[in-house]
């Protein structure tokens, strides 16, 4: 039913999307348009592949040598800054939204993503939870297990630490966030719940609630809901707060349904400020359109 749908968007949930020319691309800064971009190379971590983190600086951060800056960290660093580097030639316009919208001024960590995206993005306990054939069926199609708690693991006890030892970082928890979208919202929302500690905030765009390239096994969303409410608990104690959108177009058509039903468990057991989920009609699947609606949750990341 969806095959059409999946061979027009498979780069977004496929294995990578710059690998094959990384090489070149690597020596390519992104341009910005505001702010500044200080590269930290090929950065690892145990079994990881190395990965490009791009670390942009807003204009403020030269302006006030004193200031300290609330840190953002988000997934598929390569699509933030310049369409150049990015899958499809489309940007997030980051440092644009931040100049147009007049938002409060915030470091954004951009996390390049990896030839194993899937393996690293994808809620590690989540699909542990899943019976035999489907984690057979996940290995299979992910070529290998979710490796998501390294990847976590490699943001909070190495990355992290790095970024608040080279810039004027807020480094308390109420200040550090992590943002992505589609599988990098289910990598968003499992990172808030598996460090409620080190994360005050996520942002969850365009969730990916099927969590395969295969949308006829409910049981795997299912596995995402479970999870988060069992998890809701934590959230609500520790004050944090999470953001979910999607839209209705292309790939997004698949996740209305799903956002629902999140968002009736948020509403019976977050307060009322903690979380926001908003919809956005005919919105599609791809960064054109995440772009015109980031302001919303840069605005809801970065409230005081």
């Amino acid at each position: 039913m969806y095959v059409g749908k999946a061979s027009c968007i498979l780069g977004h949930l496929g294995v990578l999307f710059f690998f094959g020319s990384l090489t070149l691309r690597a020596q390519n800064l992104p341009v910005p348009s505001s702010g500044s971009i200080v590269r930290l190379d090929s950065r690892s971590y145990a079994d990881l592949p190395p990965r490009i983190v791009d670390v942009w600086l807003p204009p403020q951060y030269q302006q006030n040598p004193e200031q300290r800056f609330p840190v953002l960290y988000m997934n598929d660093g390569q699509n933030l800054f310049d369409g150049r580097l990015s899958f499809g030639g489309k940007e997030w316009g980051v440092d644009e939204t931040f100049k147009d919208s007049m938002l409060p001024p915030c470091i954004v960590v951009g996390i390049w993503n990896s030839p194993q995206r899937r393996r690293e993005y994808g809620p590690q306990a989540c699909y542990a939870a899943l019976p035999k054939f489907l984690r057979d069926s996940i290995c299979a199609e992910f070529g290998g297990f979710p490796v998501s708690d390294t990847y976590l693991a490699f943001i909070v006890n190495s990355l992290k630490p790095e970024i608040d030892r080279l810039f004027r970082t807020l480094p308390d928890r109420k200040h550090t966030m992590v943002a992505g979208s589609s599988f990098g919202g289910l990598i968003s929302m499992y990172a808030l719940c598996e460090y409620p500690d080190v994360f005050g905030a996520a942002a969850c765009i365009s969730t990916h609630w099927p969590g395969s390239i295969r949308y006829d096994y409910p049981e795997i969303p299912e596995a995402f809901l479970n999870y988060l409410e069992r998890k809701t608990r934590l959230l609500r104690k520790k004050n944090s707060r999470i953001y979910f959108d999607c839209g209705n177009r292309t790939l997004d058509s698949l996740y209305p349904s799903w956002q629902k039903k999140a968002d009736r468990i948020l509403q019976r057991k977050l307060a009322a400020g903690q979380w926001q989920s908003l919809f956005f009609p005919e919105a599609e699947h791809n960064e054109q359109f995440w772009r015109k609606r980031l302001a919303q949750p840069l605005r809801f990341l970065l409230q005081d």
